[in-house]
């Protein structure tokens, strides 16, 4: 079942609704929870950058998808929700962002959000 994906006006609205919606389907992420500082990391945007283009970080992402389908990431944030785009993120940290997303719902077989139309 596709979901209506969230659309937090700030990065760090956006990073804790990754960490609650994570919670709520029975996932912890605790690698995002630490390396963002539960979203008050004082370089926010450069901490996610690191996800971002971080492999580990993407495989543990394929995991978590692998056992939770629904899981919510920031990746589907930035690339698709209204805001995203306010956030602060280079052309290159959202094309990797976006390739992400298009992976993960590779792997479940489905599209895992529906977007707001852009």
């Amino acid at each position: 079942m596709m979901q209506q994906l969230p659309s937090p006006r700030t990065l760090q609205a956006a990073v804790q609704e990754v960490i609650r919606q994570n919670q709520g389907v029975g996932y912890n992420p605790t690698w995002f929870i630490s390396t963002v500082e539960g979203g008050y990391a004082p370089d926010l945007v450069g901490a996610c950058n690191r996800l971002i283009f971080s492999p580990e970080a993407v495989a543990y992402l394929e995991r978590g998808v692998s056992s939770h389908p629904s899981l919510l990431t920031l990746e589907d944030l930035i690339v698709k929700s209204e805001y995203g785009g306010e956030w602060g993120f280079s052309l290159d940290a959202i094309e990797q962002a976006a390739a992400t997303v298009e992976w993960l719902d590779l792997q479940v077989g489905r599209q895992r959000w529906q977007w707001l139309a852009t």
